[in-house]
Protein backbone atom coordinates (compact mmCIF):
# COMPACT_ATOMS: atom_id res chain seq x y z
CA UNK A 1 0.00 0.00 0.00
CA UNK A 2 0.95 3.58 -0.94
CA UNK A 3 1.10 6.86 1.54
CA UNK A 4 0.63 9.85 -0.33
CA UNK A 5 0.04 12.45 2.45
CA UNK A 6 2.41 15.28 4.00
CA UNK A 7 1.98 12.96 7.22
CA UNK A 8 3.28 9.99 5.29
CA UNK A 9 6.49 11.35 4.86
CA UNK A 10 6.59 12.01 8.90
CA UNK A 11 8.92 9.50 10.88
CA UNK A 12 7.05 8.07 13.83
CA UNK A 13 8.52 10.12 16.91
CA UNK A 14 7.52 13.05 14.71
CA UNK A 15 3.64 12.15 14.42
CA UNK A 16 3.66 11.78 18.29
CA UNK A 17 4.28 15.24 18.68
CA UNK A 18 1.40 16.34 15.74
CA UNK A 19 -1.77 17.84 17.30
CA UNK A 20 -5.28 16.40 16.57
CA UNK A 21 -8.25 18.38 17.02
CA UNK A 22 -11.90 17.88 15.68
CA UNK A 23 -14.84 20.11 15.08
CA UNK A 24 -18.42 19.44 16.02
CA UNK A 25 -21.78 20.79 14.18
CA UNK A 26 -21.41 23.27 17.25
CA UNK A 27 -18.13 24.87 16.64
CA UNK A 28 -16.94 23.81 20.25
CA UNK A 29 -15.19 20.77 20.83
CA UNK A 30 -11.74 20.47 20.22
CA UNK A 31 -9.67 18.51 22.34
CA UNK A 32 -5.68 18.29 21.30
CA UNK A 33 -4.63 13.91 21.32
CA UNK A 34 -1.77 12.89 19.13
CA UNK A 35 -1.91 12.10 15.52
CA UNK A 36 -2.12 9.55 13.01
CA UNK A 37 -1.62 9.08 9.24
CA UNK A 38 -4.64 7.44 8.08
CA UNK A 39 -4.30 8.33 4.36
CA UNK A 40 -3.39 4.48 3.76
CA UNK A 41 -4.18 4.04 -0.16
CA UNK A 42 -5.68 0.67 -1.14
CA UNK A 43 -6.26 -0.65 -4.60
CA UNK A 44 -9.70 0.06 -3.83
CA UNK A 45 -9.30 3.56 -3.38
CA UNK A 46 -9.92 6.99 -5.51
CA UNK A 47 -7.34 9.67 -5.61
CA UNK A 48 -7.60 13.09 -6.56
CA UNK A 49 -5.35 16.45 -6.46
CA UNK A 50 -6.90 19.94 -6.89
CA UNK A 51 -4.47 22.80 -7.73
CA UNK A 52 -6.30 26.61 -6.65
CA UNK A 53 -5.57 29.80 -8.80
CA UNK A 54 -3.03 30.67 -6.55
CA UNK A 55 -1.05 27.29 -6.69
CA UNK A 56 -2.31 25.47 -3.41
CA UNK A 57 -2.87 21.69 -3.61
CA UNK A 58 -5.22 19.62 -2.19
CA UNK A 59 -4.55 15.88 -2.19
CA UNK A 60 -7.47 13.93 -1.74
CA UNK A 61 -7.74 9.76 -0.73
CA UNK A 62 -11.32 9.19 -1.02
CA UNK A 63 -12.07 5.92 0.73
CA UNK A 64 -15.95 5.83 0.68
CA UNK A 65 -17.19 5.87 -2.89
CA UNK A 66 -20.17 8.13 -2.09
CA UNK A 67 -18.68 11.41 -1.95
CA UNK A 68 -17.58 10.56 -5.73
CA UNK A 69 -21.51 11.52 -5.97
CA UNK A 70 -20.86 14.92 -3.73
CA UNK A 71 -17.24 16.17 -5.52
CA UNK A 72 -19.23 18.33 -8.28
CA UNK A 73 -17.41 20.91 -9.76
CA UNK A 74 -18.78 23.63 -8.53
CA UNK A 75 -17.76 22.24 -4.87
CA UNK A 76 -14.13 21.97 -6.45
CA UNK A 77 -14.41 25.55 -7.60
CA UNK A 78 -15.73 26.57 -4.05
CA UNK A 79 -13.55 24.64 -1.75
CA UNK A 80 -10.47 25.63 -3.95
CA UNK A 81 -11.44 29.59 -4.22
CA UNK A 82 -12.13 29.69 -0.27
CA UNK A 83 -8.36 27.90 -0.21
CA UNK A 84 -7.28 30.97 -1.44
CA UNK A 85 -9.41 33.99 0.22
CA UNK A 86 -8.12 31.87 2.97
CA UNK A 87 -4.43 32.19 2.44
CA UNK A 88 -4.79 35.89 1.10
CA UNK A 89 -6.44 36.97 4.70
CA UNK A 90 -3.77 35.05 6.29
CA UNK A 91 -0.76 35.71 3.65
CA UNK A 92 0.05 32.53 3.37
CA UNK A 93 2.08 31.45 0.45
CA UNK A 94 1.58 28.19 -0.50
CA UNK A 95 -0.42 25.51 1.22
CA UNK A 96 -0.48 21.73 0.85
CA UNK A 97 -3.49 19.85 2.46
CA UNK A 98 -4.52 16.20 2.37
CA UNK A 99 -7.56 15.08 2.92
CA UNK A 100 -9.36 11.91 3.51
CA UNK A 101 -13.29 11.33 2.79
CA UNK A 102 -14.33 8.60 4.67
CA UNK A 103 -17.71 7.04 6.94
CA UNK A 104 -18.34 7.17 10.18
CA UNK A 105 -17.21 3.69 10.77
CA UNK A 106 -13.49 4.83 9.74
CA UNK A 107 -14.15 8.15 11.66
CA UNK A 108 -15.18 6.33 14.46
CA UNK A 109 -12.01 4.18 14.72
CA UNK A 110 -10.18 7.66 14.90
CA UNK A 111 -11.80 9.27 17.29
CA UNK A 112 -11.54 6.41 19.62
CA UNK A 113 -8.40 6.48 19.64
CA UNK A 114 -7.07 9.76 19.07
CA UNK A 115 -9.74 11.44 21.21
CA UNK A 116 -10.94 8.40 23.31
CA UNK A 117 -14.35 9.17 22.05
CA UNK A 118 -16.18 6.05 20.76
CA UNK A 119 -18.21 7.45 18.01
CA UNK A 120 -17.72 9.84 14.70
CA UNK A 121 -17.60 13.06 14.05
CA UNK A 122 -17.79 15.33 10.63
CA UNK A 123 -13.68 16.04 10.62
CA UNK A 124 -10.62 15.74 12.40
CA UNK A 125 -7.51 17.73 11.64
CA UNK A 126 -3.93 16.69 12.20
CA UNK A 127 -1.44 19.65 11.88
CA UNK A 128 2.22 18.48 10.90
CA UNK A 129 3.38 21.88 12.51
CA UNK A 130 5.43 22.80 8.97
CA UNK A 131 4.80 24.38 5.81
CA UNK A 132 3.90 24.15 3.12
CA UNK A 133 2.63 20.72 3.84
CA UNK A 134 0.34 21.85 6.79
CA UNK A 135 -1.55 18.51 7.76
CA UNK A 136 -4.08 16.52 6.90
CA UNK A 137 -7.76 16.53 7.23
CA UNK A 138 -10.64 13.31 7.43
CA UNK A 139 -14.20 14.35 6.90
CA UNK A 140 -17.37 11.50 7.33
CA UNK A 141 -20.13 10.83 4.25
CA UNK A 142 -22.54 10.17 7.20
CA UNK A 143 -22.19 12.89 9.63
CA UNK A 144 -22.00 15.73 7.60
CA UNK A 145 -24.50 14.53 5.34
CA UNK A 146 -26.88 14.04 8.97
CA UNK A 147 -25.93 17.26 9.83
CA UNK A 148 -26.60 19.39 6.29
CA UNK A 149 -30.00 17.84 6.71
CA UNK A 150 -30.25 18.83 9.88
CA UNK A 151 -29.63 22.63 9.56
CA UNK A 152 -31.14 22.30 6.34
CA UNK A 153 -28.43 24.17 4.28
CA UNK A 154 -26.64 22.72 1.07
CA UNK A 155 -24.21 20.24 1.42
CA UNK A 156 -21.51 22.06 -0.84
CA UNK A 157 -21.82 24.70 2.09
CA UNK A 158 -21.41 22.74 4.55
CA UNK A 159 -18.57 20.92 3.27
CA UNK A 160 -16.99 24.01 2.36
CA UNK A 161 -16.97 25.18 6.14
CA UNK A 162 -15.82 22.23 7.65
CA UNK A 163 -12.71 22.21 5.05
CA UNK A 164 -12.32 25.96 6.27
CA UNK A 165 -12.42 25.43 9.83
CA UNK A 166 -10.32 22.13 9.06
CA UNK A 167 -7.49 24.04 7.76
CA UNK A 168 -7.33 26.70 9.93
CA UNK A 169 -6.99 24.51 13.04
CA UNK A 170 -3.78 22.78 10.70
CA UNK A 171 -2.54 26.63 11.13
CA UNK A 172 -2.88 26.81 14.62
CA UNK A 173 -6.45 28.36 15.30
CA UNK A 174 -8.45 26.74 17.93
CA UNK A 175 -11.90 27.46 20.02
CA UNK A 176 -11.07 26.09 23.19
CA UNK A 177 -11.56 29.11 24.98
CA UNK A 178 -13.75 31.86 23.94
CA UNK A 179 -11.65 34.42 23.25
CA UNK A 180 -9.81 31.90 20.24
CA UNK A 181 -13.03 30.69 19.46
CA UNK A 182 -14.64 34.01 18.78
CA UNK A 183 -11.57 34.97 16.57
CA UNK A 184 -11.80 31.67 14.74
CA UNK A 185 -15.58 31.73 13.94
CA UNK A 186 -15.03 36.06 13.07
CA UNK A 187 -12.88 34.47 10.27
CA UNK A 188 -14.65 31.33 9.15
CA UNK A 189 -17.44 33.50 9.06
CA UNK A 190 -15.88 36.48 6.93
CA UNK A 191 -14.47 33.93 4.66
CA UNK A 192 -17.82 32.29 4.00
CA UNK A 193 -19.86 35.00 3.88
CA UNK A 194 -17.50 36.33 0.60
CA UNK A 195 -18.81 33.24 -1.09
CA UNK A 196 -22.67 33.75 0.05
CA UNK A 197 -22.32 30.91 2.53
CA UNK A 198 -24.59 32.16 5.95
CA UNK A 199 -23.06 31.95 9.13
CA UNK A 200 -22.79 28.49 10.42
CA UNK A 201 -22.74 29.06 14.24
CA UNK A 202 -25.35 30.93 14.06
CA UNK A 203 -27.62 28.90 12.50
CA UNK A 204 -25.80 25.70 14.49
CA UNK A 205 -26.71 27.70 17.51
CA UNK A 206 -30.12 28.01 16.82
CA UNK A 207 -30.77 24.45 16.29
CA UNK A 208 -28.81 23.44 19.09
CA UNK A 209 -26.69 20.93 16.97
CA UNK A 210 -24.62 18.89 19.09
CA UNK A 211 -22.04 15.68 17.39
Amino acid sequence: MNHISAASQRSQSDLSDVTAKSRTADGLDAEPEPAADPFMMTKDDSYQRWQTDSGHQLEHVIHDERWMNIFSSELVRLCSELVDALSDRLDRQVLNISVCWTDDAEMARHNSQFRQKPAPTNILSFPSGTEPEIGDLVISFDTVMHEAGQMDIPVEHHIAHLVVHGILHLLGYDHIDDEDAHQMESLETELLAAFDIADPYARSATDGLTS
